[in-house]
């Protein structure tokens, strides 16, 4: 119900540009032609006039598109990105330059108990960031900066025996303790309470090359600890060669030329580090070489780019809002195209994906 709910409002949305009848056929057409759900229709707004077919062929979705590289990621190596734990310690494995592991928390963790966490953090005097190990857009971190026996978050302020309470309620599965790094640049004249990331698409095509697909640049809104969309933000769209082309502010859903705190122009950044952040976004693609296609978060600091974390499953939507489909001529001559009637392969990102036709299915005994 809920899902037919969004759909009717987006008909009605669209309605303005496109009628409803009208819409209809393009739901249609745009499932046979190009293997889009209803909803990819209306999120990339198909329903206005612009694009040709082949246009709107280069599009990802999360859901099936003609182009589908997380056909590639078998869910058997999902471990290695969606287990931080997992994760952090392939990176370093690896010889990845990530943030430093100062500790992990929980239990089968090197900090089991409340008076250990005291311990450790007798001994701490730099910021540090808490981590869960399973979580998703930002959910339950917290960076905190040791004040005396309080430790200081940007909206609150905690003793040990709370940083561990909360630590437990977040996530049994346990607690990344890292350093705190910080931004380099312009990046840190956009906000300072957040670590403000390059977000890297790679994809590889059937050759086994890892290519750069797309790159963003996401900005925390002031005042908040983490820069996805979910804590509001903004976010600049870069063509190839790293020069900004598209901002669009994640709070008032619009775009925007210019941040609206500080009044920087967004649309003529000259960004620092771009070519060593793309370098190191396929140099970890070309080490996680199991998997398909992958969502780095990539932070420009002081001392470089340093990988924050990788992502299995990345946005579509936000890598190609406002901007052409991500698949450039040189991925759509590398990936499997998906015609009419065909089917993308699911089977291998979600095992208990059924592949047969939906009339197969139903003479199930």
């Amino acid at each position: 119900m809920k899902k037919l709910k969004r759909l009717v409002w987006y008909m009605r949305k669209a309605s303005q540009v496109r009628s409803i009848p009208a819409q209809l056929v393009d739901i249609v057409l745009h499932r046979l032609l190009l293997c889009l759900s209803p909803a990819d229709y209306y999120r990339h707004e198909f329903y206005r006039p612009g694009k040709t077919w082949e246009e709107k062929s280069r599009y990802v979705t999360a859901d099936g598109s003609v182009y589908w590289p997380f056909e590639n990621n078998e869910s058997k190596f999902g471990i290695s990105l969606t287990d931080k734990y997992v994760q952090k310690h392939l990176l370093i494995g690896l010889g990845l330059p990530t943030p430093r592991l100062l500790a992990t928390a929980g239990t089968d963790h090197s900090i089991q108990t409340a008076a250990q966490w005291r311990e450790f953090l007798e001994n701490v005097a730099q910021p540090l960031v808490l981590k869960p190990v399973s979580s998703a857009c930002g959910a339950g971190i917290l960076v905190v900066k040791k004040n005396g026996d309080r430790f200081h978050s940007i909206r609150d302020n905690y003793t040990a025996e709370q940083l561990w309470e909360h630590m437990q309620r977040v996530s049994r599965r346990g607690f990344l303790i890292e350093e705190r790094v910080c931004n380099a640049g312009v990046l840190a004249r956009l906000n300072a309470t957040s670590l403000n990331t390059f977000r890297v698409a790679t994809i590889k095509t059937s050759d086994g090359r890892w290519h750069v697909a797309a790159t963003v640049v996401h900005i925390g809104a002031p005042g908040t600890m983490v820069d996805n969309e979910e804590d509001s933000g903004y976010q600049i769209s870069l063509d190839d060669s790293g020069r900004p082309r598209y901002a669009y502010d994640f709070t008032s859903q619009t775009a925007i030329t210019h941040h609206p705190e500080t009044g920087i122009d967004l649309i003529n950044l000259e960004l620092e580090g771009y070519r060593d952040v793309t370098a190191l976004a396929l140099r970890a693609s070309r080490s996680f070489g199991f998997l398909g296609t992958i969502g780095w978060d990539i932070a420009w600091t002081d001392k470089g780019a340093m990988i924050i974390e990788g992502n299995i499953v990345w946005e579509c939507h936000n890598f190609q809002r406002g901007v052409p489909g991500v698949i450039n001529d040189t991925l759509a001559r590398g990936l499997t195209r998906h015609r009419i009637f065909d089917r993308w392969d699911k089977t291998r990102l979600y095992p208990g994906y059924d592949r047969r036709r939906f009339w197969a299915r139903w003479n199930r005994t």
